[in-house]
């Protein structure tokens, strides 16, 4: 950041902190909030200087790397304006401002009139005058309080903060701009060498069918779990494997471990370690040590050279999305115990009438499903009654 200091030609002045990669134009944009002045029709010069600077090209690409001062001024083209257009202007503007006719009372009454056919001079310079007005025409001046000049403001300033936050981003953190990898350990499922992704925010342990069958696992997966894993996005369960022998590590320090793992149509991730395993064998993901901890095992997390190829080609070395389950069973199982006439009653809020609408439906097929069961069911089932109810049958 440097310091520049703008001067209009009135003498008043204005000290502005702006980088030398700001453009002149937003130097500008800042005089005219500092000095309450329009500065669009005024040309800008550097102190020492006749040329003007460029709007539209940064302070370093004209010379400025450094604190300096900027003139405002007229361009060279309205100072070298000759002074009888200048005095056809005041006539004009007395004319039509507040002068009125009288304006043009000094005006010799014993000037013979112009034949008919002899060109008005007067007539000549005003038809021109209106013929470049677009050229010649003023900006309107600049009214702080209007909604669209408060808007621009907020952009350029938001602009330079967000331009600001990033540099110090860049000189404190820069490791905040690469990419980080993701959490593998070693293991292996049924004598099938997987790298296992560990990741605390999925609440399920989940494994791709693909895998499943490589593993051998598909003749142990439970269809009657069979429903919609929901997250960043979504993904259709097979079913489940209720108990897997998931070796972790390899050689002396190799830990045996058995797990359920819920089977994912979706093809995205081999294997995912998540909270609810995580949370059963009571593991540590020390980041300080860059190992995983279950009891006095430690397997130490894959480098990124270690990683499959498959999982390396993925954007975010294999990033995962954190995959929350509606298990259908479980909270069937634990509403049904707990519905108690009182509790039945309760309506589910933050549903639609039709969502209500075919959640008693539901209910009144199966009386004894408590209202929230009922909701998981209809979710599971994409809010197809006879969905829900064929699901909730196969228990």
């Amino acid at each position: 950041m440097v310091a520049i200091t703008v001067q209009t030609s009135d003498g008043r002045t204005c000290t502005i902190d702006v980088s030398v990669d700001d453009f002149v134009e937003s130097v500008l944009v800042l005089a005219e909030v500092e000095l309450g002045i329009e500065t669009g029709a005024q040309a800008v010069f550097r102190a020492g200087s006749a040329a003007p600077l460029n709007p539209q090209q940064s302070l370093r690409a004209q010379g400025v790397d450094g604190p300096a001062t900027l003139t405002l001024g007229q361009p060279a083209a309205q100072r070298a304006q000759p002074a009888s257009a200048a005095s056809v202007e005041d006539q004009i503007r007395n004319l039509f401002g507040g002068g009125g006719a009288t304006a043009l009372a000094p005006a010799p009454a014993a000037t013979p009139a112009a034949p008919s056919g002899a060109p008005n001079n007067l007539n000549e310079q005003i038809a021109a005058l209106f013929a470049g007005g677009a050229q010649r025409q003023r900006p309107a001046p600049v009214n702080p309080d209007d909604p669209e000049y408060q808007r621009k403001m907020y952009e350029e300033i938001q602009r330079r903060q967000i331009e600001e936050n990033m540099m110090q981003a860049m000189e404190d953190t820069p490791e905040a701009f690469g990419s980080v990898v993701m959490l593998y350990v070693k293991s292996s499922v049924n004598g099938r060498p997987i790298s296992a992704f560990v990741d605390s925010g999925a609440q399920m342990t989940v494994m791709s069918a693909r895998v499943a069958e490589e593993c051998n696992l598909t003749r142990l997966i439970d269809k009657r779990f069979a429903g919609v894993a929901t997250g960043v996005g979504s993904s259709r369960i097979i079913g489940r494997v209720h108990m897997a022998q998931v070796c972790l590590g390899e050689g002396d320090s190799r830990l045996f471990l058995p797990m359920s793992i819920t089977v994912l149509e979706q093809d995205s991730m081999d294997f995912l370690i998540g909270l609810d395993q995580l949370r059963r064998h009571r593991m540590c993901i020390d980041l300080s040590a860059n190992v995983l901890r279950c009891d006095s095992h430690s397997f130490e997390f894959l480098p990124e050279h270690a990683l499959p190829d498959h999982i390396r080609k993925q954007p975010g070395g294999g990033r995962a999305e954190s995959v929350t389950v509606e298990d259908l069973k479980d909270a069937a199982a634990a509403n049904v115990g707990s519905n108690d006439g009182s509790g039945g009653a309760q309506p589910v809020e933050g549903l639609s009438a039709e969502q209500q609408s075919k959640m008693q439906s539901l209910r009144d097929i199966l009386p004894d499903l408590a209202p929230v069961a009922a909701k998981n069911a209809l979710e599971a089932a994409g809010w197809n009654v006879d969905v829900a109810v064929s699901m909730l049958a196969d228990d």
